[in-house]
C-alpha cells in the first residue's frame, strides 16, 4: 500500500467538511434557517468522523517518509502532533454537532440556537 499517497487523499475530508460547516453554523447563526443549520451539524460531524482515518493513515506516511531526502528533519513529528491536536478538536466539535443535530432532527428545541 503507498501510505503517503492514501494520507493524501483523505486528510483532505476533515479539513474542508471542517471549514465548511465552521461556515455553515457561522451563517446559520446570521439567517436562522433549519436547512443551513442540519448543514453546519452535518459537515461538522462527517469532520470528526473522518479526522481518525486521515492521523491512521499519517502515522503510516511517516514510516514511509521518514527516510526520504526531500522531508526536512523534525517535520514530520511537528505535522504529526498539529494533525493530533485537530484530531482531538474534531472530535470534541464532532461529538458536540452530532449531539445537536440528534436533537434537532428529533424535533426538540435547543436554546439559543437557530430554529
Amino acid at each position: 500500500m503507498n501510505w503517503p499517497y492514501f494520507h493524501m487523499i483523505i486528510n483532505h475530508f476533515p479539513i474542508i467538511l471542517g471549514v465548511m460547516g465552521a461556515a455553515a453554523a457561522v451563517l446559520g447563526l446570521l439567517v436562522p434557517r433549519r436547512g443551513v443549520w442540519l448543514y453546519a451539524l452535518v459537515s461538522l460531524t462527517l469532520a470528526a468522523l473522518s479526522a481518525y482515518p486521515a492521523v491512521f493513515t499519517g502515522e503510516r506516511a511517516e514510516h514511509v517518509l521518514e527516510e526520504a531526502w526531500y522531508v526536512q528533519a523534525g517535520a514530520l513529528e511537528e505535522h504529526e502532533e498539529s494533525g493530533k491536536l485537530a484530531l482531538w478538536v474534531k472530535l470534541a466539535t464532532g461529538i458536540v454537532s452530532a449531539w445537536a443535530w440528534r436533537r434537532t432532527v428529533k424535533g426538540e428545541q435547543l436554546s439559543g440556537l437557530p430554529g
